[in-house]
């Protein structure tokens, strides 16, 4: 399943902040799967988060004024 994901911050903020954001909303994507499917992609959200937020391979960024968007594909 491919998810778009777009996350609005200010610059000011920590990379921090995305990986806490995309947690609840992996979370909350998967919240309807059965248990083991659950556990194992919280497992595997956040691992995918933090390769997501620090290596930077899959989301594009882009400045508007003070706002940083970033779109995120993950394939989960």
């Amino acid at each position: 399943m491919l998810i778009v994901v777009l996350m609005f911050e200010r610059k000011q903020n920590l990379s921090w902040f995305n990986v806490l954001n995309w947690s609840s909303f992996s979370l909350m994507m998967n919240y309807m799967k059965k248990k083991e499917e659950l556990i194992c992609s919280i497992f595997g959200g956040i691992i995918m988060n933090v390769m997501w937020v620090h290596r930077g391979g899959l989301h594009f960024r882009s400045s508007y004024s003070s706002l940083e968007t970033e779109i995120g594909f993950l394939l989960l």
